[in-house]
């Protein structure tokens, strides 16, 4: 299990394992600080053409040359394509000393994932070996501008931010875990980028 320094804010701790062609990690996010934060874990799926809250899903990329960054987080809007509306994960508020649970999992190989970016034509994949995974979960305190609200998404009620703040947009909690793991690649146009700060 890895831990963090714990001067910082957020600890964060995990586990990796692989079964049944699946790739898990739980992960614990433990607040450090003496005030509430918000952490936009809660993705962003779909059921019957409605939106819900998938607990198994992360946004997934290669980080060159061998590790599979899982993030968690708000992203970048992509550098070569016009969004119409930003993906905005949902939040949970997690209070000074509090730990919350995550889970992801993943069918092996592990097939890089953003959300502004359809799947492609077969021939535009590659296959990568990692030997690191790099978990990234996003964090943010309440600031002035913030417009925070409850809202029920696939009925389970949630958090949302929305607004407009100075400073950092997120922190990054991170962790690093060795791991072999598959990678299916894109070859076609893709953004790597880090998510939003």
């Amino acid at each position: 299990m890895e831990t963090e320094n714990s001067l910082n804010p957020v600890k964060l701790e995990g586990e990796v394992k692989q079964k049944d062609n699946s790739l898990v990690i739980d992960y614990q996010l433990t607040n450090q600080s003496q005030q509430p934060i918000y952490v936009w874990d809660l993705m962003i799926g779909y059921a019957g053409g409605e939106e819900v809250i998938n607990h198994e899903l992360a946004y997934l990329c290669l980080e060159e040359p061998n590790t599979l960054r899982v993030a968690r987080a708000v992203l970048e809007l992509p550098f070569d394509r016009d969004v119409y509306m930003m993906e905005i994960p949902y939040v949970r508020a997690v209070a000074p000393n509090e730990t919350i649970k995550g889970k992801i999992v993943l069918p092996v190989p592990v097939e890089e994932y953003n959300p502004y970016y359809p799947p492609t034509e077969p021939e535009n994949y590659r296959e990568v070996e990692a030997n690191k995974i790099r978990l990234l979960i996003g964090w943010t305190e309440a600031r002035a501008g913030m417009i925070i609200s409850d809202t029920t998404i696939g009925g389970e009620e949630v958090k949302m931010i929305r607004g407009a703040w100075e400073g950092a947009f997120q922190q990054l909690a991170e962790r690093t875990f060795p791991a072999q793991v598959k990678i299916t690649v894109r070859t076609d146009a893709f953004d790597r980028q880090m998510p939003k700060q």
